[in-house]
């Protein structure tokens, strides 16, 4: 890292690999159980997608509010400070804890207003019992994002791939074992799927837990752990930039969730095939989330030994690797739009209203993608409030009117929904990039 020389496609692709194929072990997950529950029938997809689209907003939340520590360790590492480490971790593990708490009483609470929604009655009954059973999920999922982000930060995002790569064979198992009933159990149908991501998530907990506890590789990120104490001031000042962060991330995915309600408002088949939709979109996010924690990563480490001439190359090389790997997710979503939902349901309707979805979830690749790219570098550089205050701007004061603008008041409709997210997308975009250049320039005249 001390020369120009280091920054590279393989040195960006090294990282940002890993972390691809644990996204793609994340997202498999959720297309497995889309794909098993399918299998059940359509009310129970559609319930499974309306409770999937509110929780999955907690735990994007949380995951943004743990990433902070990725970034801080990344910098620690740089300048090559165990201690610091050391707290960083400690506390912000303490923090994670305390969020993933409050997160399980907020959905809780959240679950008995599901009856006001405006959805279909049907599903309201199913949907608030598979949503039960995924909150107590919660919890360990934070826990095990304090693991994670502090691997990540140290440069090691391939244990991370190899523990939820490994949990997909788990969750399998256990859908298997509880949605249809093996080895005498009782099939438990839609809430099977939820027993099984249960084993599934703590089993991911618990796989970091013992590689921490006796793993050197971790150890001597760590040392002086036993002698740092938690420090309120310290998770307040973790918390702080990860609430920021946490509401950041949390603002796209909220933009998608609130489009489900409203096509929800429309019917179950719609709702159905937005589920369709959402699970093939992660295809492509797996792949510039991968590239953006690398970039995360280099541009923190870079930071951390004041190599600021190579903040701008990271984001460079990291925008050439992803603009043709977007550009063949598009043609990929448009021509194949018509045989991909058809993995996922049996309802003919269901698939022709997924195919017109997949048409505009094709043209907004390439702005998502690099989008992503440069929020992750203004990340890397720990600058997290204005940027948060511009996700807002884009994804809910611009996309949501958007959507509701063209599938209500001009007619088109469920399709109508999906309009807001380019122009979203791409306005998020040239934010990041100008915030990006801004801070670079910033960085320039104090040097």
């Amino acid at each position: 890292m001390n020369n120009i020389n280091k920054i590279s496609y393989s040195s960006i692709l090294k990282l940002g690999f890993p972390v691809m194929l644990s996204q793609l072990g994340q997202i498999t997950v959720g297309i497995i159980d889309n794909i098993m529950i399918g299998r059940l029938g359509t009310e129970e997809l559609a319930a499974a997608s309306f409770a999937n689209n509110i929780f999955n907003l907690a735990i994007i939340f949380g995951m943004g509010f743990a990433y902070i520590i990725t970034p801080l360790v990344g910098a620690s590492v740089g300048n090559r400070s165990s201690i610091k480490s050391a707290v960083i971790f400690k506390n912000g593990f303490a923090a994670n804890g305390t969020m993933g708490i409050l997160l399980t009483v907020i959905l809780f609470l959240l679950s008995l207003l599901f009856k006001f929604m405006g959805q279909d009655e049907t599903i309201i009954t199913p949907a608030t019992d598979y949503f039960l059973l995924l909150n107590i999920t919660t919890l360990p999922l934070m826990l095990f994002y304090s693991f994670k982000q502090f691997a990540e930060g140290t440069g090691d995002t391939r244990t991370g791939m190899l523990i939820v790569l490994s949990a997909n064979f788990v969750n399998v198992a256990g859908n298997n074992m509880f949605m249809f009933g093996k080895f005498g159990i009782s099939p438990q149908g839609l809430n099977g799927a939820a027993i099984g991501t249960i084993i599934a998530r703590f089993y991911m907990l618990l796989a970091f837990f013992l590689l921490f506890r006796f793993k050197n590789k971790y150890i001597r990120f760590l040392r002086g752990y036993s002698r740092v104490r938690i420090n309120l001031d310290h998770i307040g000042q973790i918390a702080k930039k990860g609430l920021l962060l946490g509401i950041q991330m949390v603002t796209e995915a909220c933009a998608f969730g609130l489009a489900g309600i409203m096509i929800g408002w429309m019917g179950q088949t719609g709702l159905a095939a937005y589920q369709v939709a959402i699970s093939l979109s992660t295809l492509g996010f797996m792949v510039y989330q991968g590239m953006g924690v690398a970039t995360t990563i280099l541009v923190s480490q870079c930071v951390g030994i004041k190599a600021y001439n190579n903040v701008q190359e990271v984001a460079i090389l990291a925008s050439k690797m992803i603009v043709p790997i977007s550009l063949i997710m598009t043609v990929f979503f448009i021509i194949c739009r018509s045989w991909l939902p058809m993995v996922f349901s049996t309802d003919h309707q269901v698939q022709q209203m997924a195919s017109l979805f997949l048409i505009v979830l094709g043209i907004y690749q390439l702005p998502d993608a690099l989008q992503i790219i440069f929020s992750s570098a203004v990340r890397g550089l720990a600058d997290v409030k204005l940027p948060t205050y511009l996700t807002i701007l884009s994804h809910i004061f611009i996309a949501l009117p958007t959507s509701y603008l063209f599938a209500f008041l001009l007619k088109f409709h469920q399709i109508g929904i999906w309009f807001g997210f380019p122009l979203a997308l791409t306005i998020s975009f040239f934010f990041m990039f100008l915030r990006f250049r801004y801070l670079l320039k910033r960085i320039d005249k104090s040097m």
